[in-house]
């Protein structure tokens, strides 16, 4: 799946910081009209302090896998990559998330992952760098 990013910084989008809680002036390590590969998404159901929320998981400019949500971007292909995808869903809050295996059954490596504590951390940049591999091939094929 790819996306192209709109904006750089969430206070572009006044209805991210009025009804989904983002908060300006929140600098985002992404390039406006660049086009990048989504490794995961994830969907926050219910939150106390917005409405729900649907948020990619893309490497950004240093090359580090982050969370940004969706309204940032537009969609330029909705086919996800050609890999194992592994689906998440919380049935109390309704919340889903879509990744590799160890980030969406296992909190303590998800949570390690996100928090860049290592070898937690490698096995989540491992997964990214592996879709924009396949992403890159698929494109030099066309």
């Amino acid at each position: 799946m790819k996306v192209k990013c709109l904006h750089v910084n969430n206070g572009e989008v006044p209805v991210l910081i009025e009804k989904y809680g983002y908060y300006a002036p929140q600098i985002i390590h992404l390039t406006r009209g660049r086009e990048y590969t989504v490794c995961g998404m994830y969907f926050e159901a219910v939150s106390i302090i917005s409405l729900p929320t649907l948020s990619y998981i893309i490497r950004d400019e240093y090359g580090d896998a982050a969370t940004y949500p969706a309204m940032l971007f537009e969609v330029t292909d909705s086919c996800l990559t050609d890999v194992e995808w592994h689906f998440s869903f919380n049935k109390n809050d309704g919340s889903f998330m879509i990744c590799y295996d160890d980030f969406v059954n296992n909190w303590e490596h998800h949570d390690r992952a996100i928090l860049r504590d290592e070898p937690d951390r490698s096995r989540y940049k491992e997964w990214c760098e592996m879709i924009d591999k396949i992403e890159a091939e698929k494109e030099m094929r066309r």
